[in-house]
């Protein structure tokens, strides 16, 4: 009996070792292998208009001759880079052969993130022949707000009717 359990405890020992050997080399590493990770990301750019159409007098009041009247719209940019927005109009505000003058219809434009939303127009600014800048060299960012405020001096020198022209926005990065 004495045999046997110095067999069972020789047994015991070479077990305990081996688990101890066993456990100790999981401690080690073993051919370290690196990954890199990478993401390629696109350049990408948004607008959309808090409305299409501006409308003085709501399509409700005629505008009167010698008064000024004032509407708005918001363009709403998101972007991964710099970015600037720049308006387009179609030609002056025509009803038949007749024309309010340039100088009649000007907007400024504002923000209320002045922090990325950079050089925008004072009041009082004409619509260029070609494309004006509304604000230039913006930041980038999501949901950033850029109001375009109209103003619009009825001369008395124009026929009654409803005048039009198009205005196009257009959000760019460099």
């Amino acid at each position: 009996m004495r045999r046997r359990t110095r067999i069972l405890a020789l047994a015991g020992v070479v077990l305990m070792g081996a688990f101890l050997a066993f456990m100790c080399t999981g401690a080690f590493a073993a051919n370290p292998s690196p990954v890199t990770v990478s993401a390629t990301v696109a350049p990408a750019i948004a607008l959309s208009m808090s409305k299409s159409t501006v409308d003085f007098g709501s399509g409700v009041t005629a505008l009167q001759p010698g008064s000024t009247y004032n509407d708005s719209t918001t363009a709403t940019v998101n972007s991964n880079k710099i970015w600037s927005l720049k308006v387009t109009k179609s030609g002056d505000l025509t009803f038949g052969t007749f024309v309010i003058p340039s100088a009649n219809l000007t907007y400024g434009s504002t923000t209320t993130d002045p922090v990325n939303v950079l050089n925008v127009q004072a009041s009082g600014t004409q619509f260029g022949t070609t494309s004006t800048n509304v604000c230039n060299a913006c930041l980038r960012g999501s949901g950033l707000p850029v109001t375009i405020n109209y103003s619009l001096v009825v001369p008395w020198s124009v026929d009654p009717g409803t005048y039009t022209a198009t205005h196009t926005y257009t959000v760019s990065q460099p």
